[in-house]
């Protein structure tokens, strides 16, 4: 009885007392309520940024593509501290938009004028 009530014993208290089990709950109801007020179509909004194709940097989010951005720097023959350095822009600032957050446009500028003032190395050849 003591078991029962303690919710030991997997009964129907056990799974309140659980909170991974309450934060499930919660983020499954937050769900329902969200596809109920926005619509089905609207409920699961998507987080992805499309690219052009080849393109380093997206507009519409204000995102640079982080995998083609590194390439760029590293064919140039820059590490992230020299590129960092190089522009203007600080590693902090640029290990955060090479985890694909949005950048300002004046990091976006800095960015981009000093990928073209150096031309990507040849390695063949």
């Amino acid at each position: 009885m003591e078991d029962e009530a303690s919710g030991l014993d997997g009964g129907p208290w056990s799974a309140a007392r659980d909170p991974t089990v309450r934060f499930r709950e919660v983020n499954r109801v937050k769900k329902v309520v969200r596809a109920q007020i926005l619509g089905a179509e609207e409920a699961r909004p998507s987080n992805q940024t499309t690219y052009a194709s080849g393109a380093l940097w997206s507009a519409a989010s204000g995102r640079f593509h982080p995998v083609q951005l590194r390439a760029a720097i590293v064919a140039r023959g820059w590490t992230v501290g020299e590129f960092s350095a190089a522009s203007g822009v600080s590693r902090a600032c640029l290990y955060n938009i090479l985890r694909h957050q949005a950048a300002s446009d004046r990091t976006v500028i800095r960015i981009t004028q000093t990928l073209a003032a150096r031309e990507p190395l040849s390695l063949v050849g």
